[in-house]
């Protein structure tokens, strides 16, 4: 976990330098939102962090209840909550820029 947080940070470095020296990108395209999003999951607990990183890189519920040692059905919980925070505060920051 620690190798995708240092690759997914470094993408993260390398992804605003270039927005930053690019000033005619439009506000909010599909980079921009990759971005936002990126910064959202940066922001959640470090458990929740662990479990959507999980599920983006494929991994199944029973997979990462594996891996984090919890219950398959607390997984699916906890990732129906984390969508939830995440497309909640996804608008309002897209709302907020609109």
């Amino acid at each position: 976990l620690s190798k995708i947080r240092k690759e997914r940070k470094l993408l993260q470095e390398v992804s605003l330098d270039l927005v930053r020296h690019n000033e005619q990108i439009p506000l909010l395209l599909a980079d921009d939102n990759l971005l936002l999003l990126n910064q959202l999951i940066e922001s959640l607990k470090d458990l929740d962090k662990a479990i959507i990183i999980l599920h983006l890189e494929g991994y199944g519920n029973k997979e990462i209840a594996h891996l984090l040692e919890l219950t398959p059905s607390n997984i699916s919980t906890r990732m129906n909550r984390i969508r939830t925070e995440l497309k909640a505060k996804f608008n309002i920051v897209s709302y907020e820029f609109k």
